[in-house]
């Protein structure tokens, strides 16, 4: 069966009109934005109302319960309306008498006489004394509060009422408060500002995933931001077609070899693809082997002609579990030896270009062929890691192009056989300032570096003339 090209026609507009459609005619973008304000509003005049709430309770409490600013007022509502007897040096009978707001000390010879009366007209906490007066006799007494038994409850009490427990109930009151209306300011600007950016309604997200934990109520939040950011999201996707059709147009137009893929969707599939495969002991290995070439092919341009790739996990399933089998029964022999070179004929089998048809037969001749043997990969693995070992390990850069060159040698697409025409010095002087890169960016940087060397594998990787 021959081969029948498919035709694309290709604007250089469309993918500017296409965001411009989609900006202009999504539906309801207005109301969108003004439900998603509403429920962010809401959501911040709610915390802002909690944040009230925790500040009155504690303020509430402070005024009902503390008394440490005065030993008399906490000794007085502490054993209203009752007598206390304390033990000074004079000798004498002297009791505390609380009547109401009053205090009174009554000092007596003996149980049998009557007392003298003085009342209580200050308080120095600094010296810790109270001063009683006889209004008849105007004589004055100086009592030590630590005369006084009942101070040392005072003391452990840390002047509440009822138990010291409480001052750390008002500071965690207060603080929760002052969080809360802090985070509140800050949900409003996430509310305001979420009419015109996007950010703002990932903030309000983030913010409602906070209160989800603490107190349930920051669904308010989390709908909001998402409401109030479908439009940008949709706009923003619509921008990135239109950047990606747009760097697919160039490569074609200009016959480059390029790779479109973007660092953080490769860092996904890689670590989801790890994962799947870990929790499923290996079994959904080729369907994520699958989705991974897929993509990569979807974004690879080789002189302007894009790659796909038409494998699936079904098919490498049956490869994978003889390459699995035959690597058991060997020891792991095969898998060191051959299995390399099997699963780059089968990923090389199902590799096109795009404008062509789906790889068929022709003439008994496969489109797309991978003829290198298991000996000579081999052989370029050995010579590679000796090069490497032997010049401290200089000698990846020189090792990385020479495997390229080897691969693309005996690698042919729909009958175009690749070449690799990349310098090791090139590749080091890369690799030179990717390290300054990850060092000024305190490592940051190596989140891109994958991509990175497969970019620049890419683009010089050609079609043979």
């Amino acid at each position: 069966m021959g081969r029948q090209k498919k035709t694309e026609n290709f604007t250089r507009d469309d993918s500017a009109v296409g965001a411009e459609n989609i900006e202009k005619n999504a539906v309801n973008i207005k109301q969108k934005r003004n439900n998603g304000f509403k429920l962010c509003l809401a959501f911040a005049l709610t915390i802002i109302f909690m944040g009230l709430v925790f500040i009155s309770a504690g303020i509430g409490v402070r005024v009902t319960d503390y008394r440490g600013n005065s030993f008399m007022e906490w000794f007085s509502i502490k054993y209203r309306d009752t007598s206390v007897n304390i033990y000074l040096d004079n000798g004498k009978i002297n009791n505390l008498q609380f009547e109401g707001k009053s205090c009174y000390l009554l000092v007596r010879d003996d149980y049998d006489s009557e007392p003298q009366k003085y009342t209580f007209i200050s308080e120095d906490m600094q010296a810790k004394t109270f001063t009683f007066t006889n209004a008849e006799t105007a004589d004055s007494i100086t009592i030590n509060f630590e005369k006084v038994y009942y101070y040392k409850n005072f003391v452990d009490d840390k002047g509440w009422l009822t138990g010291g427990a409480i001052s750390e109930l008002v500071m965690f009151l207060a603080l929760t408060g002052v969080g809360l209306l802090a985070l509140g300011a800050l949900q409003t600007v996430a509310a305001v500002a979420g009419r015109k950016t996007l950010w703002a309604n990932n903030l309000s997200i983030a913010l409602g995933a906070l209160f989800c934990v603490c107190y349930g109520l920051g669904a308010l939040g989390i709908v909001g931001g998402v409401r109030g950011g479908a439009t940008f999201r949709e706009v923003k996707k619509a921008k990135k077609a239109a950047e990606e059709q747009r760097k697919r147009q160039e490569a074609i137009e200009n016959k480059l070899s390029t790779f479109t893929g973007g660092a953080f969707m490769n860092a996904v599939i890689d670590w989801t693809s790890a994962l799947v495969s870990i929790l499923t002991l290996g079994i959904c290995y080729p369907f994520m082997a699958c989705w991974k070439l897929k993509w990569k092919a979807s974004h690879t341009f080789i002189d302007g002609r894009q790659q796909a790739f038409d494998g699936n996990g079904a098919q490498f399933m049956g490869r994978y579990m003889l390459l699995m089998f035959l690597s058991v029964i060997t020891l792991g022999i095969y898998y060191i030896l051959c299995a390399k070179v099997a699963i780059e004929k089968w990923r090389t089998l199902h590799t096109h270009f795009a404008d062509e048809a789906t790889a068929t037969e022709q003439a008994g001749e496969k489109l797309s062929v991978f003829d290198g043997k298991w000996y000579q990969l081999l052989g370029v693995n050995w010579l590679c890691n000796f090069v490497t070992l032997i010049t401290l390990s200089f000698g990846q850069y020189w090792a990385h192009c020479y495997k390229e060159r080897w691969f693309c040698k005996h690698r042919t697409i729909d009958g175009e056989r690749l070449v690799f025409d990349g310098k090791a010095g090139q590749y080091f002087g890369k690799r030179i300032l990717w390290l300054f890169l990850t060092v000024i960016t305190f490592g940051v940087y190596v989140f891109w570096l994958k991509i990175k060397t497969i970019q620049w594998t890419v683009s010089h990787t050609h079609i043979a003339v």
